[in-house]
């Protein structure tokens, strides 16, 4: 198998906190060190153990490089190229978008012969487009030239393809690799003797879909299931969602909580009735994959990349209004052999095993025919 000489996560703000975004690059670079050299590339000097996901790189062995920028924020940093080491056999990931220290890596990446894959994390969604301030459009014909010089992208969903597209302009050839499901030691498995349906996430209203979550329970006969809400708050978003809580009524069956790790978030997980994920979008769910992995019963938002998918294969229920509460949060609370289902399918298809060699070979196939590009 032909193999990239080195593979590059080039993603500066790795060390700021912990995300979604750095949990995948760490889980991806997990896969591709076993066969490969293989590096994180960030900005800022912080410490290289600042985070769960930064730690784990370091158990791997694999390298967090400090390479220079001029910048101090995701949307100011210029890496300074000519004092990197990049050149053909490399292969670049470039990760999120609509940022010009992607715009000019791609570009150098490809002048030296390197491969490049852009990993989007779900920033081409259309209400993210929509959300840009983009007045005169050069960002989005930036981006547009940007997606247009890369090899490949690297994407958790078919679905997703639309999107790079509409934002390209053109297809871009794509790699469908789901985010790997996380190892689940064998007393994290879903028990499910609680009384209660867990969300875990960010407080945002909109994006999350706490206002169809919220108004899905309103329509469940009383007396209503607990549902705990969990996670950090993000620009007031707790507020609302208390705010929400209040004017429906909810106030005798729903728990917000602050952020939940560790042990905490595990017994929330294990012990929990069946999770909803309610978000209106996004690209593939590391939280949703974890209760998934455990074997916990789980309702998607069908808006979501995610929700076919898991639905065709009969791994999770979906929903597309909140008036379909009454009838799925009973099945999603009743039926065990759905998580049993979750649990499979994860291990069958998106496990690190399953993902290892297919993975790799597309990785190879990439690597294999760049050429130098003025």
């Amino acid at each position: 198998m032909t193999l990239p000489r080195r593979v590059v996560h080039y993603y500066p703000r790795f060390l700021d906190h912990r995300s979604g975004v750095t949990e995948s690059i760490a889980a991806w670079a997990e896969i591709s060190s076993s066969a490969t050299p293989t590096e994180v590339w960030v900005a800022a000097q912080a410490d290289e153990r600042s985070h769960r996901d930064a730690e784990r790189l370091h158990e791997l062995g694999v390298p967090i490089r400090h390479v220079p920028h001029v910048g101090r924020s995701s949307r100011t940093y210029l890496l300074k190229w000519w004092k990197a080491n990049l050149g053909p056999g490399d292969l670049l990931y470039v990760h999120e978008g609509w940022v010009l220290s992607n715009a000019l890596a791609v570009g150098y990446a490809r002048h030296l012969g390197a491969s490049v894959v852009a990993m989007p994390h779900g920033v081409y969604a259309p209400q993210v487009v929509e959300a840009g301030r983009d007045v005169l459009g050069m960002r989005a014909r930036l981006e547009r030239h940007t997606l247009r010089r890369v090899d490949a992208v690297h994407l958790f969903f078919p679905s997703e393809s639309a999107e790079v597209e509409a934002v390209a302009g053109a297809p871009v050839p794509a790699g469908i690799f789901s985010n790997p499901a996380p190892h689940i030691e064998e007393s994290g498995q879903w028990v499910g003797d609680d009384d209660y349906v867990a969300w875990i996430g960010r407080f945002v209203v909109g994006h999350k879909g706490l206002d169809l979550l919220l108004r899905g329970w309103v329509e469940l006969p009383e007396p209503r299931p607990r549902l705990v809400l969990a996670g950090p708050d993000y620009l007031g978003g707790k507020a609302d969602v208390a705010a929400l809580v209040e004017e429906l009524g909810l106030g005798d069956c729903v728990t917000i909580r602050d952020s939940v790790t560790g042990d905490e978030k595990e017994q929330l997980m294990v012990h929990a009735k069946g999770y909803v994920h309610s978000s209106r979008w996004d690209a593939c769910s590391m939280v949703l994959l974890e209760f998934m992995t455990r074997g916990t019963p789980c309702l998607v938002n069908s808006t979501v990349h995610a929700g076919p998918t898991y639905a065709q294969a009969g791994a999770a229920l979906t929903f597309t209004e909140p008036s379909e509460f009454p009838r799925l949060v009973p099945a999603l609370t009743s039926d065990r052999e759905l998580g049993e289902r979750a649990a499979a399918y994860m291990r069958a298809e998106v496990s690190p095993e399953a993902l290892r060699e297919p993975y790799l070979a597309w990785l190879g196939g990439i690597a294999g025919t760049t050429t130098a590009t003025p």
